[in-house]
C-alpha cells in the first residue's frame, strides 16, 4: 500500500517566533528577563551553545541569572540515547523544556506556559491553500496518514484552522511518538506498514517522527527550519520550508 504518513506541529505549518509567549509567561515570577531568554534561543537556533539532534542529561543543579544559564548549557553533559536520562534536543520545544528545567520553572507553571503558547499560536494559524492541494494530489495516488503527539481536543483545533481536517485517510492523535508511534498507526489500518518501501515518512523532529523508521525502507523526509543547526547522523533528506515541502509532495505524487 503506498502512503505518506505526515507530522502536524512544525511540518504543516512552521511558527518560529512563539519562544516569546513561552519566556513571558515563565518569567512572571524570577528575575529572567524574557527578552534575554528569545535572545538566548535564537543563538541556540544558529547552531550555538548546545549541540542539537542529540541527547543530553538535565542539570542538576539550577541557573540563578543568564549568565549561570549560558555557563550551564555549555557544560551541558552529552549522553547516549539510551542512557535513563536521556532528553532529545529535537525542536524548538526541546530548547524551551530545557531553559525552563535550568531556571527552575515549576512543572506546574511549565505547563500553563505550554497551553498559553498553544493558543497563542492556533490564533495565528491560517489556510495554505497550496498545501491543501498538494495534498490532495497525494491523496489521488496514495493513504495519507497525519500524526501528533497532542490529544484530539487541542490538535483537532489546529488542523481545522488549518482546514486539512478532511485532507487525510487517518489522523492518529496522541500518536505517543516515538515509543507507541507504530502500534497506534496500525490501530488505524493494519496493512498500512505492511510494505516499508512504499512509505514516505516526513517530520521535523528526528527522534519523534523519523528515527522509529531508519532502519526501514521507507523514504525519511526531515523538515528542518533552521539550516545551522547540527544534523541528525542519519543520512535523510532535508527540506527548509514550507514551500519545499509544497514541492516535493507535488513531484511525489507526480512520480507515481
Amino acid at each position: 500500500m503506498r502512503a505518506l504518513i505526515i507530522d502536524c506541529d512544525g511540518t504543516l505549518y512552521q511558527d518560529l517566533d512563539f519562544d516569546n509567549t513561552y519566556f513571558e509567561a515563565i518569567c512572571q515570577n524570577n528575575s529572567f528577563d524574557p527578552k534575554e531568554l528569545h535572545q538566548l534561543t535564537q543563538s541556540i537556533l544558529t547552531g550555538h551553545y548546545i549541540k542539537m539532534n542529540t541527547c543530553i542529561a538535565l542539570p542538576n543543579q539550577k541557573a540563578n541569572n543568564i549568565m549561570q544559564l549560558k555557563q550551564f548549557l555549555l557544560n551541558i553533559r552529552y549522553v547516549s540515547i539510551d542512557h535513563p536520562d536521556a532528553f532529545y534536543l529535537g525542536d524548538l520545544w526541546s530548547i524551551l523544556t530545557l531553559i525552563a528545567f535550568c531556571i527552575d520553572v515549576p512543572a506546574s507553571l511549565r505547563q500553563e506556559a505550554f497551553e498559553q503558547t498553544r493558543k497563542q499560536q492556533e490564533k495565528y494559524l491560517m489556510p495554505n491553500e497550496a498545501l491543501k492541494k498538494a495534498l490532495a494530489l497525494c491523496r489521488q495516488k496514495m493513504k495519507l496518514c497525519l500524526l501528533t503527539n497532542s490529544g484530539q481536543d487541542t490538535a483537532q483545533r489546529f488542523i481545522q484552522k488549518l482546514e486539512l481536517i478532511d485532507s487525510f485517510d487517518y489522523i492518529v492523535y496522541a500518536a505517543q511518538k516515538p515509543h507507541q508511534l507504530i502500534p497506534n498507526i496500525l490501530l488505524h489500518n493494519k496493512n498500512l506498514l505492511e510494505d516499508m518501501s512504499q512509505l514516505t515518512i516526513i517530520g521535523d523532529h528526528y527522534y519523534n517522527d523519523l528515527m522509529p523508521f531508519i532502519n526501514s525502507k521507507a523514504q525519511l523526509i526531515w523538515m528542518n527550519p533552521y539550516p545551522l543547526l547540527q544534523k541528525p547522523k542519519a543520512d535523510i533528506k532535508e527540506l527548509n520550508s514550507l514551500d519545499e515541502l509544497i514541492n516535493f509532495l507535488i513531484d511525489l505524487a507526480n512520480e507515481i
